[in-house]
């Protein structure tokens, strides 16, 4: 029976992924997926459950077989629009004991936000902890008996006060997932003034009072624009977004550092391009083709150079908009375009060719996330550390040279 339940959770996270690609526009409607053999690979399955994965997405008119073909979209996956929000309805613990940890959306999925959720839920099973799912915007809410079907049922959501308000939810905490609009600093201020117990999934800014758990984005930009820089002898191009947000921030000024350490300070203006666009921004959340920033950006790149360049990419998304450019002005990665990306999503091992990146574990910034609640809410003491910085590692591929 144990097994049978971790087989079928699989299968239902892989789903979720999937579908995430899917509505992202990595896999646009009427596009082939890669063979079985590669996206097993990919996500880490057996192809038995990539199968039974396939054949749900199948029955639900998500995707259809094609004999002699393979698998392709049938249906393409739109983004829910927001929509006003009544008030937050509480449903009952399982039982009198159980810790209640609250989940605070504010976007739409992203494979992302499915995997850093995945973590959440695997230390939630572990410890017997309830999982609540919020939103501040436009996703569903509801009590998560079984994690693995988190933000499934069909819950009204909660209101947009929510962190003005945190005791109404009846969480005894909650996890702040990444989410676009105001940095609201007042209300986590608030928060953390109140002793509530909250922890934040990355930070908008430098101010955010709260403990924090992500990745080290400054070390992980500079160990790829310093690789860019040390293999093609030349200064490396920063393409990115509006530093608004704080990890944008990070990465670049890990970009900064390798520039400067390397004897190119003087060319970090000259080198930097970026959308007017920030990441915070809800225009960016909210497009479907999560490559459309970069490719403006690179467009105008590309428009006022002459290759071979080098070009380190804020975010993977940032790198498949710059492959789209040059594509349409026959540049060839790997030849004319030595490309890195930050993240190491999906879409960065079926660019072609595959792109190299910095690799963050989306599943285990949720699992410590939840991890730092989970003992906080038990000691009734805040966490001595304040931040948490996850390791990244250099993904080396074609892209790079």
């Amino acid at each position: 029976m144990k097994t049978r339940r971790s087989y079928t959770s699989k299968a239902n996270r892989l789903g979720d992924q999937i579908r995430a690609v899917i509505a992202d526009g990595t896999f646009p409607q009427g596009e082939f997926l890669p063979p079985e053999t590669q996206l097993a690979a990919t996500y880490g399955v057996s192809r038995v459950t990539l199968r039974r994965t396939l054949d749900r997405l199948a029955q639900r008119g998500i995707l259809e077989r094609v004999p002699h073909r393979g698998v392709r979209v049938k249906t393409a996956l739109q983004q829910t629009p927001p929509h006003p929000l009544p008030p937050v309805r509480v449903p009952p613990r399982r039982s009198a004991n159980a810790m209640r940890l609250g989940i605070v959306l504010a976007s739409t999925p992203d494979e992302g936000l499915v995997l850093i959720q995945e973590g959440i839920s695997d230390f939630a099973r572990e410890t017997g902890t309830e999982i609540q799912v919020f939103s501040m915007d436009h996703s569903r809410v509801g009590l998560v008996a079984d994690p693995d079907v988190s933000a499934r049922t069909g819950d009204p959501p909660c209101d947009n006060n929510l962190l003005a308000r945190p005791e109404r939810t009846g969480a005894d905490g909650l996890l702040i997932l990444p989410y676009p609009g105001p940095d609201r600093l007042p209300d986590l201020k608030s928060l953390a003034a109140r002793r509530f117990p909250a922890v934040c999934i990355e930070r908008r800014s430098a101010d955010v009072p709260l403990p924090c758990v992500e990745p080290d984005n400054a070390a992980g930009m500079y160990r790829a624009a310093n690789y860019l820089i040390r293999k093609h002898r030349r200064p490396a191009f920063f393409l990115g977004m509006r530093c608004d947000h704080f990890a944008d921030a990070e990465r670049y000024r890990g970009y900064v550092h390798a520039m400067t350490d390397a004897g190119f300070r003087d060319h970090i203006a000259s080198h930097t391009v970026l959308h007017e666009l920030g990441s915070s921004d809800p225009a960016y959340w909210t497009e479907e083709r999560k490559w459309w920033h970069g490719y403006e950006t690179a467009k105008r790149l590309l428009a006022n150079q002459r290759p071979p360049i080098s070009v380190a990419c804020v975010k993977d998304y940032t790198a498949w908009g710059l492959y789209k450019a040059a594509e349409e002005l026959n540049w060839t990665v790997g030849r004319d375009l030595f490309v890195t990306g930050f993240d190491d999503l999906t879409i960065a091992q079926l660019l072609k060719p595959a792109l190299a990146t910095l690799r963050q574990s989306m599943h285990e910034k949720g699992y410590v996330a939840a991890r730092m609640l989970f003992q906080w809410i038990k000691s009734r003491r805040a966490p001595d550390v304040k931040r948490v910085r996850l390791p990244v590692t250099w993904i080396a591929r074609e892209s790079a040279g």
